[in-house]
């Protein structure tokens, strides 16, 4: 590694110069030398340390002054005894100090090896320690601490590391916690003292946010706001364990009030957890208030107003005036009982995909457990969906009976007309049998589904699920070839009725309707009272 040394360039110049004699450079090389070292460290560092030399590294950016002490006595680390007995060795220790001129700078010290003249003490030979300049062993100066620890209260350890580098500071972020972590306890440490302590809130803190392992508990001096002390961990056990240190303290403000109470000292909230218990009671007391329902008979069947939709606005059908938000209900009309037969057969009669039948079966269940009493959470335990699945299901509920109703009028309706009057689908007389394709594999359950009316996308998806990997027009087209091989009219997205139904009257019978429509509370009030 190349350097340039002072004390080579004094030489050079002074061998140059004709106003010194050789005899007297060695003597003027070390006065300036001396010069320079008391000029810009006499401040920083003991009297007792001899500048020797100061040598600059090009390449690494930093420079390297030397240094020897010249002390004659020293206390002993061990026993703290002063001991006078020198030893002929030397350790060198390197220290970094503040840089100059935007190079780090070290100092290398040949420290004095003593030998410890109490005949009690463990140790036989010490090395002097410089406790105004450094820590034992440390390798940081302690005006360098001060100026890191300075900046690092107004800046990241990632950041600052970047940032002391670029004024030649060398130093690596796990360093800089450490002297924060180190600094922070000494802060700390007066503070402990359980005398001076009236009044002790405590309240709990995450270091790291959605991480309760990083949990501390934080004590606080109320009155002269100090952090006294924080502890990691948020229990019951923590806080009393605290608490008991502190004798002194006549009240407490406390987050964990089970560790206060064996204490037997008042206690007092804050804002905060005031407003969070109201807020609590509140909430308690809401869910225990029963809601209103409105059963009104019609006929062979019930209209109900189901209470828990007041959030969807809506215009009222029937009178065209609009519901302000939060008074608009859902009035649902239905038998007076819906089993789960009755809805797989509006499913099939609907010819509902798998997906459609699903979101039609959940809404029936949501509408008759809302109307039962049930609250938004527990509708969704019991259907282990979330609750804003529910709050979509009982919003969309008008426009899903609806479309199911819509679908069982278009079945009826295609067998009052008579299946022979759509036109069948056109299939050339050469193409292959319908025996011959790959869904023929899966031809009961396709034939059990197509005579229950289903449509080929549904039968598609019902054979996906037994291991069928063809598309949906290959179901298509075994569908209408079987169809023209039996003579039964079919197109694209018609639903073909049972053999043995192909009239209305010998259909079964056509459910009773549902509806659900949006209205306002004071038209639907109006209306029960005419």
């Amino acid at each position: 590694m190349e350097s340039t040394k002072l004390s080579e360039c004094l030489q050079e110049y002074l061998a140059a110069s004709t106003a010194v004699r050789d005899t007297l450079q060695p003597d003027w090389v070390l006065g300036t030398l001396e010069v320079v070292g008391k000029f810009f460290y006499g401040l920083s560092v003991p009297n007792t340390w001899r500048f020797l030399d100061v040598e600059h590294f090009d390449q690494h950016q930093f420079l390297l002054c030397h240094w020897a002490s010249t002390t004659e006595q020293a206390v002993c680390p061990t026993c703290h005894a002063v001991s006078h007995l020198r030893k002929k060795t030397y350790l060198t220790r390197r220290l970094q100090d503040l840089p100059s001129g935007g190079l780090a700078v070290y100092h290398v010290i040949k420290a004095n090896r003593y030998v410890c003249e109490n005949p009690e003490c463990l140790v036989d030979t010490f090395t002097e320690q410089f406790a105004d300049i450094a820590g034992k062993d440390a390798r940081l100066t302690n005006r360098l601490k001060d100026f890191m620890v300075r900046q690092a209260l107004d800046s990241s350890a990632n950041a600052l590391t970047k940032a002391l580098g670029s004024i030649g500071i060398r130093v690596s972020r796990e360093t800089i916690l450490r002297l924060l972590k180190a600094r922070g306890a000494t802060l700390v440490a007066p503070n402990l003292d359980p005398e001076d302590v009236r009044v002790l809130p405590v309240d709990d803190v995450s270091l790291r946010k959605g991480q309760p392992s990083t949990t501390c508990s934080v004590f606080v001096d109320a009155e002269t706001h100090r952090v006294l002390v924080i502890v990691q961990g948020a229990s019951q056990a923590i806080a009393e364990k605290v608490m008991r240190q502190h004798p002194t303290v006549e009240i407490l403000g406390s987050a964990y009030s089970a560790g206060a109470t064996g204490l037997e000292k008042p206690q007092v909230a804050d804002g905060f957890h005031l407003g969070q218990n109201l807020h609590r009671a509140v909430n308690e007391t809401l869910k225990q208030t029963p809601h209103s329902y409105l059963f009104v008979r019609t006929g062979a069947g019930w209209i109900r107003v189901v209470n828990g939709a007041e959030e969807y606005a809506a215009e009222s059908p029937s009178t065209g005036e609009s519901a302000d938000r939060g008074d608009s209900l859902l009035v649902v009309s239905w038998p007076a009982t819906l089993t789960a037969d009755d809805r797989e057969q509006r499913i099939r009669l609907a010819g509902l995909t798998t997906r459609q039948a699903e979101k039609y079966r959940q809404t029936l269940l949501v509408l008759e457990m809302t109307e039962s009493g049930l609250q938004t959470g527990e509708i969704a335990k019991r259907l282990s969906c979330t609750p804003g699945k529910v709050r979509r299901y009982r919003q969309q509920a008008p426009e899903t009976v609806q479309l199911v109703e819509q679908k069982i009028d278009e079945y009826y309706q295609l067998g009052q007309e008579g299946r022979g009057q759509l036109p069948p689908k056109t299939i050339s007389a050469q193409v292959r049998p319908s025996s011959a394709s790959i869904v023929e594999p899966y031809r009961d359950t396709v034939l059990r589904l197509f005579q229950a009316g289903a449509t080929h996308r549904a039968i598609h998806e019902r054979i996906v699920q037994e291991g069928f990997s063809g598309s949906r027009n290959a179901v298509y087209q075994y569908v209408s070839k079987y169809a023209k091989e039996h003579g039964i009219a079919y197109r694209r997205h018609q639903r073909i009725l049972p053999s043995d139904q192909s009239q209305a009257e010998q259909a079964p019978p056509r459910p009773e309707p549902i509806s659900v429509e949006r209205a306002p509370k004071t038209t639907t009030y109006r209306d029960l009272r005419q």
